[in-house]
């Protein structure tokens, strides 16, 4: 496990154990409801919005459901929901540990790069590597950045502003191995050839060799 999902995976675990701990020590109703104190419902539900949309996506259906529980009239200002947020951050949890969170935002992106990388191989069948280049090199900063977002701890310091930047904060954060980061500074360096006056232009082959890389990148990492 990387030390981003164990990272997720702990603040998940103390913020259950935060969650149980109100509940068996607050008061119940006379119905046998519990009912803890709103200042600890806000504070757990807002601290859950902020967890589930940063690991499991603002499309999730998990987060949407805390969303709901924020601000529907009924369970809004009435603490007796905590055990229902407690439950969808639980289920949050077990989810994001067995990998079945689907981020729809890292499905609109590798929709959006197979896009760009169509219009690369395009002006490179029309004889213009260089443009195709341009574009395999700007559909791969999107993808980065998309990714970055993911590894919210990659960007405490402050976030990369270009293309090696951007692989060296993913590399950091156990977004992939070495090997990766390796073949990724190498489609970076096949960009800036293209606007360097002192090195030699990319041939097609290579350009095409680029293309495959990313659309091979985006494969793997964007899922």
């Amino acid at each position: 496990m990387t030390p981003t999902r164990e990272f997720i995976l702990e603040k998940f675990t103390a913020l259950i154990t935060r969650g149980q701990e109100v509940l068996s020590n607050c008061e119940t109703s006379l119905t046998g409801e519990p009912t803890p104190r709103s200042e600890d419902y806000f504070s757990f539900r807002t601290q859950a919005l902020s967890l589930v949309r940063r690991s499991c996506g603002e499309h999730s259906d998990h987060y949407r459901e805390l969303q709901r529980l924020a601000t529907d009239t009924q369970s809004a200002n009435s603490s007796s929901f905590l055990p229902h947020c407690l439950g969808v951050v639980q289920a949050a949890k077990d989810d994001f540990e067995f990998g079945l969170l689907f981020d729809l935002r890292l499905q609109i992106s590798a929709d959006c790069l197979e896009g760009i990388l169509q219009q690369a191989e395009r002006r490179l069948q029309n004889g213009h590597p260089e443009a195709a280049a341009l574009l395999a090199g700007a559909g791969l900063e999107e993808m980065l950045k998309r990714l970055l977002a993911s590894y919210p701890e990659a960007t405490h310091d402050s976030p990369p502003t270009d293309l090696a930047a951007l692989n060296v904060s993913l590399a950091k954060a156990d977004a992939y191995n070495r090997h990766v980061e390796a073949r990724v500074t190498a489609l970076v360096e096949t960009t800036q050839r293209v606007t360097s006056e002192r090195s030699e232009v990319p041939s097609g082959d290579e350009v095409r060799e680029m293309i495959d890389s990313v659309r091979k990148f985006a494969a793997d990492h964007l899922r």
